[in-house]
């Protein structure tokens, strides 16, 4: 009954455990697991986007992937995706250049793709951009052409995305009333699809609607909302917007250490994020605040890094509202020739750029430093010119007071909408939440039945599974022994091999000197009455050549035996290579005085290599002794050496009698495992023995030769 108990809260706790996996950490184990490139790059893509407003690294690293995966696989969906993922890192990041760079390149895809929703997002984003570059026109452009899109899908997310983006540009537009029925359509969408970062955006945007029409409260309400479930989400840049827009009202409510601790946090925030703009703004604030408290250091010290910060990203609104307020705080110090100085400048760039208001004050503030520098007909100019620009906002306000009436009732209208809207949604839960809990209590009773069922089949199918087990281990077992007997079976093959190589070698290739040691003894020992001086010192002379013969021919024979075996390995050491060279001429010089020939050492200094001692002297000692029992009487044989960068080159070189390009080939080429080498594996075998021990250094042995004009050896050996 235990068992039956956990079984049963397993099942009724499943659902719980599996929504407590992230999404992020879901997706990566699906595509640890994946094998298929389609599905590995839409999880490289998922995971991207999971992660844009948690982690901007990571998502910018798995996009990336995407992206040169799908161009690899030419998986347009993929690309498309991984460009807007991107586009959506950079965009987050404020740099809208590089964020405008890959909108584009998703949009001219999905045009070409036909792909009506990519196409829409992306005309969407590239609006969104063009709105945070104040270019309106095109802003509503793109904005009003993804709509259509979606309409034709019905795609009521990304619509409301849309409709909010449209309420922005309306909003910076001060066309509030336009502004404000885009941004409750946008929540409502929102709402009835449970998107939190929508609703979010939508409470943030009409917060930041109401305290722009001075209705703090309301301003605030929506902000606390918003600054919720952007904190829900970790969404920073959401976070700090949501800050800066409470702090800036808890200033007009002069709750100043709220106000500070706000822009303080989202100051924070920006400074992470490399926000250049969110500082500055963060910073002006600060200076505000500062400025009210009479704190006058603190207040110019944030009202100059603001300044300096909206100069270097060349934001005009930013640079005119700063030096605003420079000017004012220096006329309250009196010092007024900073003030008009200030003043003065922000009144020309207010007229350049068309910004009304911000002209107005700054001729307010021109005319005021005038008056009190005692310069009364300039301050007079100034403040007619004041007066002109004032009655034209008088008239503007008028015009935005009725639209503000017009505004009001529209939010009523939306409000009992919003209202009736949400009562609909909770009866429509509740009678969910009535249906799943009947539901639950199928499911509790069923999963008891299903509990009892798994109970009986586990011990059943507990005793195949030991059954199994063991004849698993059984059949394990008896293919690691065939395994093993196959292995000591190729090793005794190879072994026999070896017995054989060394059979056929010691019968073909030692046969010919020992008969000749005996004949030519015995000729000695029979005829010595009849020989002459000369005769018996050329009998002497060749028993001598034979058994040096034999003898070369068999250190080479058990050098070679001992490379064939599995156990053998190179022990490289650092020598001087001259020392070799050097040893092996002393042991050629009888040979060299008896057929006179002449030896030329080209040494090029003292170098110091690394390689197996004892192989080198193998591979130096046959070919050189193969260059003097080769070359005739009175021949010529050089040895040299070449300093490489990594390496130094060594060449031995002789007059003797050359060989045939077929000759070559055989010895660079011999295969000692083929059994048709078998009997003539010693032909050679000197120098075959050199090419193996120098592939066993990475080098390689190289020959150049002809036919009674000598030959030409040539490798190369690593430096210490």
């Amino acid at each position: 009954m235990n068992r039956l108990f956990l079984y049963t809260v397993i099942i009724l706790l499943l659902p719980e455990t599996i929504c407590a996996f992230s999404k992020t950490d879901s997706l990566k184990l699906l595509l640890s697991k994946t094998q298929d490139d389609k599905e590995y790059i839409t999880l490289l893509n998922e995971i991207s986007s999971s992660l844009i407003y948690k982690d901007n690294i990571q998502a910018l690293d798995y996009a990336v992937k995407a992206e040169k995966l799908s161009e690899t696989n030419k998986n347009i969906h993929g690309l498309i995706n991984a460009y807007l993922n991107i586009g959506a890192i950079y965009e987050d990041k404020s740099n809208h250049e590089l964020a405008l760079q890959y909108y584009t390149k998703s949009m001219r895809i999905s045009e070409n793709s036909g792909n009506a929703k990519e196409l829409a997002i992306s005309l969407n984003n590239i609006g969104s951009i063009y709105r945070k570059q104040r270019k309106f026109n095109e802003a509503l452009l793109f904005h009003n052409r993804s709509l259509k899109y979606l309409k034709e899908i019905n795609d009521s997310l990304d619509m409301a995305i849309t409709s909010n983006n449209l309420g922005l540009i309306y909003y910076e537009q001060a066309k509030f009333d336009k502004a404000l029925l885009h941004f409750y359509n946008s929540l409502r969408i929102n709402e009835s699809l449970n998107n939190k970062k929508g609703i979010a955006n939508s409470y943030q945007n009409i917060g930041q609607l109401y305290k722009q029409i001075k209705n703090n409260e309301q301003a605030k309400q929506n902000l606390k909302q918003s600054l919720e479930l952007f904190t829900q989400l970790n969404h920073q840049s959401g976070i700090a917007q949501s800050l800066l827009l409470l702090g800036e009202i808890n200033i007009d409510f002069k709750n100043y250490p709220d106000a500070i601790d706000a822009f303080n946090k989202c100051l924070n925030i920006y400074k992470e994020r490399g926000d250049i703009k969110g500082m500055a703004d963060a910073h002006l604030q600060l200076g505000n605040i500062y400025y009210y408290l009479g704190k006058q250091h603190l207040a110019e010290n944030d009202f100059a890094k603001s300044l300096e910060l909206y100069e270097k990203i060349e934001n005009t609104r930013g640079i005119i509202n700063t030096k605003l307020e420079l000017a004012q705080h220096a006329l309250n110090s009196n010092n007024y020739s900073k003030a008009y100085k200030l003043s003065e400048s922000v009144s020309k760039i207010s007229a350049q750029n068309k910004m009304t208001e911000e002209e107005y004050e700054a001729l307010n503030f021109m005319a005021l430093a005038a008056l009190k520098l005692g310069n009364h007909k300039k301050a007079a100019n100034l403040f007619y010119e004041a007066k002109i620009i004032s009655d034209t906002l008088l008239n503007r306000k008028l015009i935005n007071e009725v639209s503000q009436i017009q505004m009001q009732h529209e939010f009523e209208k939306l409000i009992q909408t919003h209202k009736y809207e949400e009562n609909k949604l909770k009866l429509q839960q509740q009678e969910r939440v009535s249906y799943l809990n009947r539901v639950r209590n199928i499911l509790i009773v069923f999963s008891v039945i299903v509990s009892i069922l798994v109970i009986i089949t586990i011990r059943e199918h507990r005793v195949q599974v030991n059954k199994n087990k063991l004849l698993s281990k059984e059949k394990e077992r008896n293919k690691q022994n065939l395994k093993l007997l196959a292995k000591q079976k190729e090793e005794l093959t190879n072994a026999n091999k070896t017995k054989d190589k060394f059979l056929s070698i010691i019968g073909h290739d030692l046969r010919n000197p020992f008969n000749a040691i005996s004949n030519f003894a015995t000729l000695l020992n029979t005829d010595s009455g009849t020989l002459d001086d000369d005769e018996v010192k050329e009998y002497i002379q060749i028993i001598k050549d034979a058994s040096t013969n034999a003898t070369h021919l068999l250190d080479n024979m058990l050098e070679w035996g001992l490379s064939q075996s599995d156990n053998f390995k190179i022990k490289p050491e650092s020598f001087n290579i001259n020392d070799i060279i050097n040893g092996n001429i002393m042991l050629i010089k009888e040979q060299l005085r008896q057929k006179r020939i002449n030896l030329t050492e080209d040494l090029d200094g003292i170098h110091y290599i690394k390689a197996d001692k004892n192989m080198l002297n193998t591979i130096i000692r046959n070919i050189l002794g193969n260059a003097v029992k080769f070359t005739h009487n009175e021949g010529s044989v050089t040895i040299r050496t070449k300093n490489n960068e990594t390496s130094v080159t060594i060449e031995i070189e002789d007059s003797g009698v050359g060989m045939s390009e077929e000759k070559i080939e055989s010895i660079l080429n011999k295969d000692f495992n083929n059994a048709e080498n078998i009997g003539s594996v010693s032909n050679g075998l000197g120098l075959i023995l050199c090419v193996d021990f120098l592939k066993k250094h990475n080098h390689e042995l190289h020959i150049k030769s002809q036919i009674n004009r000598g030959s030409k050896f040539w490798f190369n050996v690593d430096k210490a």
